[in-house]
């Protein structure tokens, strides 16, 4: 396996040793190399367990049919699942940084924002909305806005968007039918 320069162990204790002589006036090191590449390979496994756990939870969040995303408090996207960019049209670094007015639209965000201040200030919300999709469809979505907490302080919010268009048809479909049958029999 071919390495690069940052993930070499002697690239990587050459800078720590340098790190540290400019620390200590003296410029003997603290730790030993032995104990110094001990440390380093520690973090570097630290490091892959982080790569797995976060590779991990984009497989899932992608494979969740639902829309993901998370904003920060100035309702900026950080995050985005797979679902969020096919029903956007737009690919995650597209969405990544930008405004939520500036990917759901205007009048969609003024219907949300009454629901983004409750949330913001730390409820859970669930409401319907109706959002245009990539294909210029207006479809109806059922959103919750969960808090997003980092030590007991909310860092931004977590967004889940379900498309139930074909249920909300379904419920009308179903009512129109049962007017007409209340109608045939009183």
């Amino acid at each position: 396996m071919k390495r690069d320069k940052l993930s070499d162990p002697n690239t990587i204790l050459q800078k720590a040793e340098k790190i540290l002589r400019k620390k200590n006036p003296s410029g003997s090191l603290p730790l030993s190399e032995t104990e110094m590449a001990k440390l380093i390979h520690k973090l570097e496994l630290q490091n892959e367990e982080l790569r797995l756990r976060d590779n991990t939870l984009v497989q899932i969040t992608d494979n969740v049919p639902a829309c993901i995303a998370l904003v920060n408090p100035e309702l900026k996207y950080t995050f985005v699942n797979s679902i969020y960019e096919s029903f956007f049209g737009r690919k995650k670094q597209d969405i990544i940084g930008k405004r939520v007015i500036d990917v759901i639209g205007a009048e969609a965000f003024e219907r949300a924002l009454p629901n983004i201040v409750r949330a913001q200030a730390g409820e859970t919300i669930t409401f319907d909305n109706h959002l245009l999709n990539a294909r210029g469809e207006d479809r109806i979505i059922q959103t919750t806005y969960e808090p997003f907490f980092r030590k007991d302080k909310i860092i931004g919010l977590l967004i889940l968007v379900i498309d139930i268009t074909d249920r909300k048809h379904s419920e009308q479909l179903l009512n129109q039918s049962e007017e007409k049958y209340k109608l045939l029999f009183p």
